[in-house]
């Protein structure tokens, strides 16, 4: 019995560095300079807190099963589970209420939806124009149960280099982290682009011109404060 006992210790710390690996403990942070390119966003707003955006995401994917769209449509590789989708989160969640926080979350698509689907849907459209330079962080989620724990660890590993090494990564008088108010900038904090099982983490660059915040401002609470990206075009 003692025997068998200290076979099962001696593996459990295996085990927790199996459910580690799988979650993405392990997987790089890596961070480059890259362009965006452009987009038509088909979306709709969340307001509230960012750990509860999946439900969020779960009504969007309903909607885009019931419009039917060809596969040429998406931009990107629509999966069984999933069709190409991106997330536009405006406020840092640590300088603003969880009730305040903002996110436009939608399909990505190469030609626009028309009046009549986008009514049907219930949803808002934009083109998201191309971004001459942002720091991308690809992201590989896995399957299966550690689905969640694999979004968990990429969300905190990537916002967490990003917050601590910003400087290192876009050296510039002005800090990309810097907080300023919400209501007059439209630049996001991020753009998540999300393809299947792999996400690219990218921050912007340069200020306004990505998608204006339409929706409302709180949850339902007050005072917005901002933290986006705001490296001048002349220090790229």
């Amino acid at each position: 019995m003692d025997l068998q006992y200290m076979a099962l210790l001696s593996a459990v710390p295996a085990v927790i560095a199996l459910l580690a690996w799988g979650a993405g403990c392990f997987q790089p942070v890596k961070f480059r300079r890259s362009p965006m390119q452009p987009f038509w966003f088909a979306y709709i707003h969340h307001v509230g807190p960012y750990d509860k955006v999946g439900t969020s995401f779960d009504a969007l994917v309903k909607k885009a099963r019931e419009l039917k769209l060809p596969d040429e449509q998406w931009d990107g590789k629509a999966s069984i589970t999933s069709p190409p989708l991106a997330g536009i989160y405006f406020d840092n969640p640590d300088k603003t209420s969880p009730g305040r926080c903002r996110a436009s979350i939608g399909l990505r698509l190469k030609s626009k939806l028309s009046a009549e689907q986008l009514a049907s849907a219930g949803l808002q459209q934009s083109e998201i124009p191309a971004v001459d330079a942002a720091m991308v962080c690809p992201w590989r989620l896995a399957w299966g149960p550690m689905h969640l724990p694999s979004i968990i660890v990429g969300v905190t590993r990537v916002y967490g280099t990003a917050k601590r090494e910003w400087s290192t990564l876009v050296p510039s008088k002005e800090s990309a982290m810097e907080v300023r108010s919400g209501v007059q900038l439209d630049t996001p904090l991020s753009v998540e682009l999300y393809d299947g099982h792999d996400v690219k983490f990218c921050f912007p660059l340069v200020k306004g011109g990505i998608l204006k915040w339409d929706g409302p401002s709180e949850d339902p609470n007050a005072d917005l404060v901002f933290m986006g990206p705001s490296v001048d075009k002349k220090h790229l």
